[in-house]
Order: structure tokens, then sequence, then C-alpha cells
């Protein structure tokens, strides 16, 4: 599927360690899969990398994220569903990679071309202001 074909190698990583923690919970919790930054790090996914993994995997329609909270001074880690296995509540799969279109795709290289133009022209602005400043 098109969903598939164009993931990017950090992307296929996230999509792995999240299959591999679906397997370490014997598939039975899918939808409340946990697993923590340094998890994606130990399994090759570079730190700065893994919130584009994962937008690009939202976008993509293999997995859905929830971010996870702090209360009470307690981390609550991020909790992921691959939209291809079924849900620990035995809801079938919503197989969300079947709906991504090319134009949907597209748009979404788009937004994030933008975003790194953005990031790039403010990175560019600190350092000449901090140059200034230095002077």
């Amino acid at each position: 599927s098109l969903s598939w074909r164009s993931m990017s190698i950090n992307c296929q990583k996230l999509i792995n360690r999240l299959i591999l923690e679906h397997c370490n919970h014997g598939g039975y919790e899918n939808g409340y899969l946990v697993c923590t930054y340094n998890d994606f790090v130990e399994y090759g996914l570079t730190r700065n990398k893994i919130r584009q993994a994962i937008e690009e995997a939202q976008a993509l329609g293999l997995v859905k994220h929830q971010r996870g909270e702090r209360v009470f001074a307690k981390n609550q880690p991020n909790s992921y569903c691959l939209t291809f296995y079924d849900t620990e509540n035995k809801d079938d799969a919503t197989n969300d990679w079947k709906k991504v279109t090319e134009e949907r795709l597209i748009s979404f290289r788009n937004k994030t071309k933008q975003q790194k133009k953005k990031r790039a022209d403010f990175k560019k602005g600190l350092v000449s202001k901090t140059m200034v400043v230095s002077i």
C-alpha cells in the first residue's frame, strides 16, 4: 500500500518497535502499548527524530498516538495503538492506512517541509541576533 511503501526509515523503526512491544504483551494490549523515548532510542531511533516519526506514522494511518501526562508529579508515558491489529477490547482493526491517498501524503510532506524551513529560518535569526549581541 501507499502508506507502507512511503515510510521513512525512522517511521519503520518506530512501527517495528511498537510491533515488538505488542508481541511482548502477547498481542493483547493494542491501544495501550507503552513505549518511552528511551525504548525507541535503544531500538535505534535518534532521539530528535522520534517526534517526526510518530507524526509520520499517524499521518500514514499506521498508529494512533495518545500523549502521556504529568499528574501529581507522576509521568505517564505515551501510549500507542497499531491500526492494523485488533484492539485490547476486541474491536476490529481500523486499518486507517488503507484510507491514505496520494493527495494526503503530498499534503503531509509539504507541511513538514514548511515546518523545517520555519525552524531553519528561526535558528538563522537567533544566530544573527546572538552575533550582534556578542560584538
